[in-house]
């Protein structure tokens, strides 16, 4: 029932441009500083080395989380669509209006 093409629409429109200076920061060096203030803070010691950072745009962030957000949707929307069989013949247009309000509500989640 989510139009997730829509909600991809939404969301790479809500995301905007990519910094482009996110490329010039030296996240390898801020990760090992940061590893000793995280687990003096946590006070949990690492079990396994700290993968590589990685460069995530706007973009590529919405679409990840799109992706995990289709699983927790899609079984919640198949239920709605269940329940909307017995609205008769108003069906149709409450099945659209949840479809697309669904796919606006996941695009412009993702963006926050």
């Amino acid at each position: 029932m989510v139009d997730w093409s829509i909600a991809r629409q939404v969301a790479r429109f809500a995301a905007g441009a990519d910094d482009p200076g996110a490329g010039a920061l030296d996240l390898r060096a801020q990760c090992v500083e940061m590893e000793g203030h995280v687990a003096g803070y946590t006070e949990l010691s690492l079990g396994a080395p700290v993968p590589q950072p990685e460069v995530v745009t706007r973009a590529d962030w919405t679409a990840i989380n799109l992706d995990a957000l289709s699983h927790l949707l899609d079984p919640v929307a198949e239920r709605l669509d269940a329940r909307l069989a017995f609205a008769g013949p108003l069906a149709g247009a409450l099945r659209a209006g949840a479809a697309a309000t669904l796919a606006a509500e996941g695009g412009l989640g993702e963006d926050e």
